[in-house]
């Protein structure tokens, strides 16, 4: 063999080489697979210093295994690689073997707050699938707390809502941290704009009096609330450009907005996760 020819096939098998190592390396950091389970999302917030990102997803591995609702946190400058079988598992930190919403907010920048409702379709004697079987408290030194959330809608059968006052809104604004985290009933003008529903007063107007309003993510119990504020005031469908007074019932909570998006409930102080409506009139009583 040549010189000349030696060097052709010692290029070729350098070329070769390199091509393998870089197709290797995105083997490896591409997030692909051939997936036997789904992962949907389902909620995303990010810290307000965009550093950890935390998202919750519903797996679904086919009708023989059940859905399984889980949060993972990463980096803000990683991504998630899901195993072959389509699963992610990195930064796993909350699981609850069924499908329910899960709601994700960043009370700071280490503090990150999951609300979850628990099982309740599952037989009352399996009480122990019903609760979450993975609630890490720590992860990369954010801190996590959570929230169980009522899943029953109705203020009249509802333990935490019934007998509750009616209380104004000014009073939730002025006294957040006494309401903090409580079900309430509240009566309050329901303001309305491109970026979504929220609770404001010029009684006690401010930068930190808002209250972003969240809802319902099953399209059912919206569509309830709706039909009872169209109902109320007298119109066949409800638009939102109504701007009615509202007597809600609704989780009350204290956040860091996330600014993650243009949508109200990441730019405010204050969060109303709306469950139901009571009544509904076009003017606030005097």
């Amino acid at each position: 063999m040549t010189k000349s020819v030696r060097r052709k096939w010692i290029s070729r098998l350098a070329v070769a080489a390199v091509a393998i190592s870089l197709l290797s390396v995105a083997i490896v950091l591409t997030p692909w697979s051939v997936g036997l389970c789904a992962e949907e999302l389902v909620a995303e917030s990010v810290s307000p210093q965009k550093e950890t990102v935390a998202k919750a997803f519903i797996r679904n591995c086919g009708a023989t295994t059940g859905f399984l609702t889980h949060v993972n946190l990463r980096s803000g400058w990683d991504y998630f690689n899901p195993t072959w079988v389509g699963t992610i598992r990195q930064g796993q930190v909350f699981a609850l073997s069924c499908k329910k919403d899960v709601t994700l907010a960043w009370l700071d920048d280490s503090t990150l707050e999951i609300g979850y409702v628990r099982c309740s379709e599952l037989e009352e004697a399996d009480e122990k699938r019903r609760q979450p079987w993975l609630m890490e408290s720590w992860w990369n030194g954010i801190r996590i707390t959570y929230r169980e959330r009522d899943a029953n809608l109705n203020p009249e059968a509802s333990p935490t809502a019934a007998g509750r006052p009616v209380l104004d809104y000014c009073e939730l604004a002025n006294n957040p941290e006494r309401y903090d985290g409580d079900v309430v009933r509240v009566r309050a003008r329901l303001w309305f704009s491109m970026h979504g529903y929220f609770f404001l007063d010029e009684r006690c107007y401010g930068d930190n009096k808002q209250s972003g309003i969240m809802i319902p993510q099953d399209g059912d119990t919206w569509e309830k609330i709706e039909s009872k504020i169209a109902k109320d005031l007298g119109v066949d469908e409800f638009t939102g450009w109504e701007f009615p007074v509202i007597v809600a019932v609704g989780k009350f909570r204290r956040v860091e907005p996330s600014k993650t998006s243009d949508a109200v409930y990441d730019n405010t102080h204050l969060i109303f996760e709306i469950m139901n409506v009571e009544s509904a009139v076009r003017d606030m009583p005097d």
